[in-house]
């Protein structure tokens, strides 16, 4: 699946116009810089005529602004164009065994509001319904603010059914074919509420989906990379020039549950041996010695203390990471490995090992350049992932856009979303 449409060029006919505005679109709002009409014309390699009036029309769909005009040399004055503000807004969420969040974003990438909750229950019946809660109460606040509700995407570790609809596996949450066809439903309690279809992502995925769209906005793009979410599970994104690779039935990315080692302990499948059973925030607090009841932030505190149970554990940990990751260095040649979430928190603690392991294990390191790095994104990056995978497939569908009144250019602030919704 491609990121973005900019990486095709730009079109002639005009029964593709559709397609050089989102050209445009992407153009603008994947990158760290505010291009004037001149620079777009010479990007895209769409005529000035034709460019000025593609922008003209983003402008009064909400899509784009204009910035005050700039003097670079003798002539007129360039006029910049940006990403603009609080005009449409995507709802992205994200659930893991620990924690529940949420936040809002505009085309800007803006984030207008956050939830965040940590949960003790996964019960697919109380979450479903809080989830549910969360978006109505969400939808509502931003009908009050005139923005409009363009996605709602929920990032999740799990696999969906392809033969079932609607019906989703997670060993991690203890989920077996449970039904999210409530979500489909345009009769739901919401219905004085414009129905917004509701799609659903890996939280890999989604979580790489937020550090390709923080790289681009930093001018610091990586084409080529395996994106590695590390929690109670373990799932990876692979992105290769620049697209999703994502498997036939998009099952794919459950890097948790390759097998590393012989082990007495059992992974959330059932199964020894797996990645997740060492190097997931279970194995780690259990090799860790904190107790039944501790949480991966006792885990940190201890590994920041040198305790050395905790020590021995990243270290186990980090070695199996290198086993797995040289495994998928021999298969597939990616050069770039991004961890988000535990590995990202403690990296300085166990990259060292991970290197050496991927430098004794990877067929091809005596002459490639491996990298490990941390992820960019601050915090959570699922949630904003999935808001983002949200927006982008917006703009990526002209016809669903709206022209825009002044009034509705205005922006009008949305009350912050709160845990107790």
């Amino acid at each position: 699946m491609s990121l973005y449409n900019n990486q095709l060029d730009p079109a002639r006919s005009k029964s593709i116009r559709n397609h050089n505005l989102t050209l445009i679109a992407n153009t603008l709002t994947s990158s760290n810089k505010h291009y004037s009409r001149a620079e777009l014309a010479r990007i895209t390699g769409l005529n000035r005529s034709t460019l000025t009036r593609l922008v003209d029309s983003l402008i009064e769909y909400g899509i784009i602004s204009e910035l005050h005009s700039e003097i670079t040399g003798s002539g007129r004055p360039a006029v910049p164009l940006t990403p603009s503000l609080h005009t449409y807004a995507s709802i992205g969420l994200s659930l893991s065994k620990s924690n529940l969040e949420a936040c809002v974003i505009d085309i800007s990438g803006n984030i207008l509001s956050r939830y965040y909750e940590q949960i003790n229950d996964t019960n697919p019946t109380i979450i479903l319904k809080k989830i549910k809660n969360i978006i109505y109460s969400t939808k509502q606040k931003l009908q009050k603010a005139n923005l409009p509700t363009v996605s709602i995407s929920i990032a999740i570790s799990g696999l969906m059914n392809t033969t079932e609809q609607h019906k989703i596996s997670s060993p991690n949450l203890k989920w077996s074919h449970v039904d999210l066809s409530d979500f489909y439903n345009k009769n739901d309690k919401d219905n004085n509420l414009e129905f917004i279809p509701i799609s659903f992502i890996d939280l890999a995925a989604a979580g790489a989906y937020a550090e390709i769209y923080l790289r681009n906005k930093k001018g610091n793009t990586i084409p080529n990379f395996l994106y590695i979410h590390s929690g109670n599970s373990i799932d990876t994104a692979l992105i290769k020039n620049n697209t999703f690779e994502q498997g036939c039935n998009n099952w794919g990315g459950k890097f948790g549950h390759v097998f590393v080692s012989s082990g007495k302990s059992n992974c959330s499948c059932g199964h020894t041996g797996c990645l997740e059973s060492f190097a997931g925030s279970r194995a780690l607090i259990r090799e860790g010695k904190l107790g039944e009841n501790a949480s991966i932030n006792n885990f940190y505190a201890a590994l920041f203390r040198n305790e050395p149970a905790a020590t021995r554990a990243a270290n186990i940990a980090a070695e199996k990471l290198g086993i797995a990751i040289s495994s998928f260095i021999n298969i597939f040649d990616i050069p770039v490995f991004i961890f988000d979430g535990i590995y990202s928190e403690i990296f300085d603690s166990v990259k060292d090992k991970i290197i050496e392991t991927i430098k004794e294990r990877a067929i091809c390191s005596n002459w490639s350049s491996i990298e490990i790095m941390k992820s960019t994104v601050p915090g959570n990056a699922s949630a904003l992932g999935a808001a983002w995978k949200g927006m982008n497939e917006f703009l990526n569908t002209p016809e669903l856009w709206i022209k825009k009144s002044k009034e509705a250019l205005s922006y009008y602030p949305i009350q912050s979303m709160s845990s107790d919704i």
